[in-house]
């Protein structure tokens, strides 16, 4: 399940993000939900990306300038904490 909510942005840049955290979600384990939250303040933009699930949860959050850049790094953050995750589970079960 995937909460999306967007305060002053475009319906192209929605789309772009939604096929990120649709990309995110597939990789997360397998009961998460995902949030996230992007606002447009001032001359800055400011992003958060949460998943819950059973196995832990994952956690991102930054401001830029440039709304891409912010999506990059909090998509980019997440699933590097994805991948940790991934390796220590599959540690565990060697």
């Amino acid at each position: 399940m995937i909460s999306l909510k967007l305060e002053n942005m475009d319906s192209d840049f929605k789309n772009i993000l939604k096929g990120k955290l649709d990309f995110l979600l597939d990789k997360a384990p397998s009961d998460s939900s995902l949030s996230s939250q992007v606002s447009k303040i001032k001359n800055a933009y400011e992003g958060a990306i949460e998943i819950i699930s059973t196995q832990g949860k994952f956690l991102a959050s930054s401001i830029s300038k440039d709304p891409n850049e912010l999506v990059f790094e909090l998509v980019d953050d997440i699933y590097k904490q994805i991948l940790k995750w991934r390796n220590r589970r599959f540690l565990l079960l060697q």
